[in-house]
């Protein structure tokens, strides 16, 4: 296929993904049909999205190192398996810092971008003045609960200077 239709952009794959481009196609086709359709796709994407977290979840928990934690500077290889220079930080609970859990919050931000269509939505609500602000709680509550836990067992799972790949 890469002979056939080259790309030759350094940015973009070596080969048309004519697979993602199918589902971008009809995904956008449900989206322009209606509203009830566009949500319902809504609903399979995030439950598809909270099953694969849940599923990582649920088996990463067999696979924690509560050592990962705390490793201490003298404890972190030079290089990693490919010989490339590995960055470390100090070692321990904060490796990086404070500049290291900004980078990290920067990251989470874009979890909880789209509240706002809580509120947008909020004139199709029976009770509004008591459905969004439950409703935002519940999803503030839902999204932290699913960025902390899964960046934790990722991070007991594997040391963090190894997932920097």
């Amino acid at each position: 296929l890469i002979e056939k239709l080259p790309i030759g952009v350094s940015f973009l794959s070596p080969y048309p993904d004519f697979l993602t481009f199918t589902f971008v196609v009809i995904s956008s086709a449900l989206v322009a049909w209606g509203v009830r359709e566009s949500t319902f796709l809504n609903t399979v994407f995030t439950t598809v999205n909270l099953l694969t977290l849940v599923i990582v979840i649920a088996t990463g928990s067999f696979y924690v190192d509560f050592d990962n934690w705390s490793i201490s500077k003298d404890k972190i290889p030079e290089q990693d398996d490919s010989g490339k220079a590995v960055k470390a930080g100090e070692g321990g609970f904060m490796p990086f810092g404070v500049s290291g859990i900004m980078a990290g919050a920067a990251r989470c931000f874009y979890g909880y971008v789209g509240f706002d269509a809580v509120a947008t939505t909020g004139e199709e609500a029976k009770k509004p003045k008591r459905d969004i602000p439950l409703a935002l709680l519940f999803s503030v509550i839902v999204v932290t609960v699913a960025y902390v836990s899964g960046a934790s067992i990722v991070t007991l799972m594997l040391p963090y200077y190894l997932q920097d790949e």
